[in-house]
């Protein structure tokens, strides 16, 4: 983030509490808002953004299907496409799969290809009651749709009617990098590999760095890239609020693992649970326990295959009247997507299944695909 965006934003905030202040409204004004990251640990959910692209999209009809009749009526969807008549085939293409409340969908037009990951280009923040999207450095990339995605926030926060900005920071990440709750925003050693050769792949230099941008403590996990899974930390750990956060443990799968249906399709999973790769999550759990945190298992199957795992951590949290509820992805494996729902049913939640099976292989799960703008 700027200094100069982050000033000014704070400099709008000084101004009206001053106004105010002189028509003798507040005594004495308040202090000013600072920005801070939003939790994943729970409160209303809001607002969401989605991607659609043509080419990817397929994937995502079930999901966001199912996504439609999970939420609340008022929680309002925003859906960045290429083109309008993109957004007008999802619609159709949803309301022949049998989803409602389509009237919910909220069209956002960038003007360029991008892909089906929405959460992977910016870190959502709060100054106040307006919605913060903190964007990394940009990069150059291959792959356009990637490079395009970095447009987004952009484009959200320059309609006006979104009640959102945008800001960028000096150094390299992806969304999913993070996860916070309400004291703390936690990161791996991945986060200091994206940065090499830079400030910020020193760790203290980052979490400095991290406290002053996102307003909350810094938790950094695993002293290098080699000590920790090799992926997304929203992938593997799921703060829940109250110092409690929810790991995936391989330990929690391997007996379903052992006990599947040979021909069955979780056997047929190139599944890796092997020591040395269930010593990362292991040892994500024990530091986390040591920063004195609660540590709650979750069953995760890790493949050999890059970045995809059968992940029941991916997932969305919404506080509602009557209770806690997740957003919880189902993968088409029966026995470890019923184990992952028996597990959050075991802490006490109201559990929504999204069928997220067009995803997992492609290494990402429902946060990837669906990204917090707004809570309450």
């Amino acid at each position: 983030m700027r200094a100069s965006s982050l000033l000014g934003l704070a400099a709008g905030v000084l101004a009206g509490l001053g106004v105010a202040a002189a028509l003798g409204r507040f005594a004495p004004a308040p202090a000013p808002e600072t920005l801070r990251a939003v939790p994943d640990s729970g409160g209303r959910l809001r607002a969401l953004l989605v991607h659609w692209a043509p080419d990817g999209g397929g994937l995502l009809l079930p999901t966001y299907r199912d996504l439609l009749a999970a939420l609340p009526e008022d929680v309002e969807l925003r859906v960045a496409v290429e083109r309008r008549g993109h957004f007008e085939e999802l619609r159709r293409r949803l309301e022949q799969a049998g989803a409602a409340g389509l009237d919910r969908l909220r069209p956002l037009v960038v003007g360029r290809a991008i892909t089906i990951w929405s959460r992977d280009r910016f870190v959502t923040a709060a100054l106040g009651r307006k919605a913060v999207l903190v964007a990394p450095a940009q990069t150059c990339t291959a792959a356009a749709g990637r490079a395009n995605d970095w447009i987004v926030p952009w484009e959200l926060a320059a309609r006006p009617w979104t009640r959102t900005a945008a800001v960028a920071a000096p150094f390299a990440f992806d969304g999913g990098d993070f996860v916070a709750d309400e004291r703390r925003i936690f990161a791996t050693a991945v986060l200091a590999g994206r940065n090499a050769g830079t400030r910020w792949a020193d760790a203290d230099a980052l979490r400095s760095e991290l406290s002053a941008r996102f307003g909350l403590e810094p938790l950094l996990l695993g002293a290098t890239a080699d000590d920790v899974p090799n992926h997304h930390i929203g992938m593997f750990v799921t703060p829940l609020g109250n110092d409690t956060v929810a790991v995936g443990d391989p330990r929690e799968a391997a007996a379903l693992v052992a006990a599947a249906a040979p021909g069955g399709a979780l056997a047929a999973l190139d599944v890796d649970l092997s020591p040395e790769t269930t010593a990362k999550f292991v040892r994500v759990a024990d530091e986390l326990r040591a920063a004195g945190l609660k540590v709650v298992p979750l069953p995760l199957v890790p493949t050999r295959r890059t970045y995809v795992f059968l992940s029941y951590n991916n997932v969305l949290l919404d506080d509602r009247a009557d209770g806690r509820h997740v957003l919880l992805p189902q993968y088409g494996f029966p026995e470890a997507d019923a184990a992952g729902r028996a597990a959050w049913e075991s802490l006490g939640f109201i559990v929504h299944p999204i069928d997220a099976a067009g995803l997992y292989a492609n290494g990402g799960a429902l946060r990837c695909v669906a990204a917090v703008l707004r809570r309450s």
